[in-house]
């Protein structure tokens, strides 16, 4: 255990979250803990609990404003003092105050102390670690809080920037990133009171009314904590929602070696290391799907989410264009609700996207194979994501069908036909249907969406840029009704 024995400050940590950091930190064998805070009443409370659960060589308080670069430092001084070294530090501070934003960027983005001046000389052991708070505003946008989302943007960027290899290999200190969601802390129960106006304190008071999803203990982000600080490589980013803690990472399985290595580098590049692996698959070999899901287990421990996106256009290989778009989702939605997921979802369900295409509702004449396996992707998509197969499986099945995008599946469409004759229907085709193609960013922020809010079984059409969930009907006494009317 990389805990036991070690020494740690944990910034605001008289109270909340952080007084729960520093005690199941205890728990699980820390030496000593330092809490720097700037309220001297809690500080006091904190020190007296501790001790009492702990043992008094257990604690010390250090009025501290992390603000002040002198403060922080005093807190780092004391601590070697007395207990002689310094391993974990826990980057917790942070406000949710719009109303005073100057402070709560000086409060939420942390300092460079610990990496340069007093883990080089006190650590006990051969790496230190620093645990930056930030939260699942790193990651999304909250049109009530933009400066609180911009101070956890920044964590995150911050985290990343410093957590390359040769900021290892220099400094050994290994960075870790844990992004709560809703929480039920003190910050969360007075943000509406401290918005930034009036204007933003109705918008809250709003999201706030609407906002139905259960907040999360402080105790469960705590012992998340520990996992993320026992098992987290360098540079890793971890969420805790709903008690459940997942490390973000992505696989990424495709033929192409060349273009699938780039791709890690420049994903690595972004997000940091360890964020990305390239597996060589072609998804036709059930052996080498399967593959994919051991290696990502295998990495990361876990896998909560799979994006069947494997397909071409190309009916003068219309057996293999079968094969890849209709045989390699069902190798992968099999695989992933029969075998992994059961076993290696890190929370309570997985989600497996399964990419359609506008084709698979309506006639594609130059393209009918194509547009034979896109319709079979909405039949195997809603027959998996019934309540039945989700009761026994947890495991939530969702469908995304892009409209026109500018992808390479539409390069040269022309030689791909089964035969000329299909050359004609495709030309006609064009004449009728002049739709401007939308980007794969404009996609893949709508599979984002999909993802987060759609229900089992739905079926979502993104065409211009724009989403749209379908209601498509579930049986034959609807789609009786809908002829009929």
């Amino acid at each position: 255990m990389f805990i036991t024995g070690k020494v740690a400050i944990v910034t605001g940590g008289v109270s909340g979250i952080g007084f729960d950091y520093a005690t199941e930190l205890l728990k699980n064998g820390l030496k000593a803990v330092t809490l720097a805070d700037t309220d001297d009443a809690k500080g006091e409370e904190a020190v007296a609990k501790i001790s009492n659960d702990f043992g008094g060589d257990k604690v010390l308080f250090v009025k501290t404003d992390v603000t002040i670069k002198e403060q922080f430092d005093n807190a780092f001084k004391q601590t070697v003092d007395k207990f002689g070294n310094i391993d974990i530090l826990v980057n917790n501070a942070g406000i949710l105050m719009e109303s005073i934003w100057e402070k709560m960027m000086a409060i939420n983005v942390g300092c460079f102390l610990a990496m340069e001046e007093y883990f080089p000389k006190y650590k006990s052991g051969d790496e230190a670690v620093i645990v930056n708070i930030s939260s699942i505003a790193g990651f999304e946008a909250a049109s009530v809080v933009p400066v609180y989302v911009a101070t956890k943007h920044a964590v995150v960027g911050f985290s990343r920037s410093i957590s390359t290899p040769d900021q290892y290999e220099s400094s050994r200190t290994r960075i870790v990133t844990i992004c709560p969601g809703a929480t039920d802390t003190p910050m969360m129960q007075e943000w509406v009171r401290k918005a930034l106006n009036d204007r933003y304190r109705e918008l809250t008071k709003t999201f706030v009314e609407v906002m139905t999803y259960p907040m999360q203990t402080t105790g469960a982000v705590a012992k998340a904590l520990v996992k993320a600080i026992e098992e987290g490589g360098n540079g890793s980013m971890w969420c805790v929602e709903d008690s459940e803690i997942f490390e973000l990472a992505v696989v990424l399985a495709d033929t192409n070696v060349e273009k699938g290595n780039e791709a890690v580098s420049q994903l690595i590049k972004d997000f940091g290391t360890d964020k990305a692996l390239y597996i060589q698959t072609d998804v036709t070999d059930q052996n080498q799907v399967e593959n994919v899901f051991k290696e990502t287990v295998n990495k990361y421990k876990n896998i909560d989410i799979l994006i069947n996106n494997a397909g071409v256009m190309n009916e003068s290989i219309w057996e293999k264009e079968i094969a890849i778009n209709l045989n390699g989702t069902i190798y992968g939605c099999l695989l992933g609700m029969e075998e992994y997921f059961p076993k290696y979802k890190s929370g309570e369900e997985g989600v497996i996207i399964n990419v359609g295409s506008i084709g698979s509702f309506t006639c594609y004449p130059a393209v009918p194979i194509y547009a034979a396996t896109k319709h079979a992707i909405i039949g195997l998509s809603r027959s998996l994501g019934t309540p039945d197969h989700y009761d026994s499986r947890k495991v939530r099945v969702l469908t995304i069908c892009p409209g026109v995008t500018n992808t390479p599946l539409m390069a040269n469409l022309g030689t791909k036909m089964v035969n000329e004759r299909y050359l004609d229907v495709l030309a006609l085709g064009y004449q009728n249907r002049m739709t401007v193609p939308q980007s794969p960013e404009d996609v893949a922020r709508a599979l984002i969406k999909v993802i987060e809010e759609g229900g089992n079984g739905s079926v979502w059409v993104v065409e211009g840029a724009q989403l749209h969930e379908i209601d498509v009907p579930k049986n034959w006494e609807s789609i009786k009704k809908v002829n009929k009317a």
